[in-house]
C-alpha cells in the first residue's frame, strides 16, 4: 500500500502514480474528477464530482491517475493491490428541529428530593424547564443535590439545556412543595 499527498492546482490536469488495482481518496476540500488508466488500456475510466472516502478496484492494473481540481488543494489518496482496512468516513448526525424532541411527563418537586430522569446512554440533550407558576426555587443534580450544593437553581419560567451531562440520571429537590418541573429529551 502507497499514500500520497499531493498538492493540485485549479482546474490543472495532474498525472499521479498508481501502481496497484485499488485506489481510495482519503482526503479533498472539495471534489475532484479522475481518470484512471491501465496499461492495457487506451480508454480512461472516468468519474466527475468523487467526494473523499471514493474507491475504485480495477480488473486491470492501474499504472496513474490523471486528477483534476477547480480549486487549489491539497489532496491525499492511496494505493494498492486489493482493498486495504483505512475507513475515514465521518458520520454526521444533524437533529432538525422537531425530528427527535420527547416531552416527558412532568414532575412535581418538594423538599424531598426525587430522581426526575433515569440514565439514557441515548439521549444528546434534556431541556428543563420550571413552571411560570411556580413560587420555590429548584435544585437540580446527582443522587445527592441539595438546595445548598446545587449549581443548577430554576426559578419560576428558568429554563436549562443540558447537552455534556445528558446521558445521565437526574435529581430534584425544591424550596417549597408542589413546584413544577417540565422536561424534553432529545
Amino acid at each position: 500500500m502507497s499514500t500520497v499527498k499531493q498538492t493540485l492546482t485549479a482546474n490543472q490536469r495532474h498525472k499521479l502514480p498508481c501502481n496497484g488495482y485499488f485506489f481510495q481518496l482519503l482526503a479533498a476540500s472539495a471534489p475532484l474528477s479522475i481518470n484512471f488508466l491501465t496499461a492495457n488500456s487506451s480508454q480512461p475510466d472516468q468519474h466527475e464530482n468523487i467526494p473523499v472516502g471514493f474507491w475504485f478496484e480495477s480488473k486491470q492494473p492501474l499504472v496513474y491517475v490523471e486528477i483534476e481540481s477547480t480549486i487549489s488543494q491539497e489532496i491525499e489518496y492511496l494505493y494498492s493491490n486489493g482493498r486495504t482496512g483505512v475507513d475515514r468516513s465521518e458520520t454526521l448526525t444533524v437533529l432538525a428541529q422537531g425530528s427527535a424532541i420527547g416531552d416527558l411527563d412532568s414532575e412535581t418537586v418538594g423538599a424531598v428530593r426525587v430522581k426526575v430522569l433515569d440514565v439514557n446512554l441515548g439521549r444528546k440533550r434534556v431541556i428543563f424547564a420550571a413552571d411560570s407558576a411556580n413560587t420555590g426555587v429548584i435544585a437540580l443534580g446527582g443522587a445527592g443535590v441539595t438546595l445548598l450544593n446545587s449549581a443548577l437553581l430554576l426559578s419560576a419560567g428558568d429554563t436549562w439545556v443540558e447537552d455534556s451531562a445528558a446521558v445521565a440520571e437526574f435529581h430534584a429537590i425544591a424550596s417549597a412543595a408542589g413546584q413544577v418541573l417540565r422536561m424534553s429529551e432529545a
